[in-house]
């Protein structure tokens, strides 16, 4: 896993902690976000590339990636994150 598949997966669940709906769009926001609060040069250049490789992997006219993208397991039932919300807890 490289850097950008774990800055990837920070966004991802930042927006699923959130209990926001996962989409290339709320990744974009949140990863910009990420950028403007990164605390070292280096870690703004990792969320940049994220955003290169987000940019990339999102336009039509590139090459067919999803066998090989870090989003393909956002949607397997088997790996995926379930946040229970308060009301569930408490019961």
């Amino acid at each position: 896993m490289d850097n950008s598949d774990k800055i990837l997966g920070e966004a991802a669940y930042q927006i699923l902690a959130r209990r926001e709906k996962i989409s290339v769009i709320q990744l974009n926001q949140e990863l910009h976000r990420m950028a403007d609060e990164a605390n070292t040069p280096e870690r703004k250049q990792a969320v940049l590339a994220a955003i290169d490789w987000l940019n990339d992997y999102r336009q039509p006219s590139s090459e067919d990636k999803r066998s090989s993208s870090p989003l393909r397991r956002l949607s397997e039932s088997s790996d995926s994150i379930t946040l229970l919300s308060v009301e569930n807890i408490k019961k």
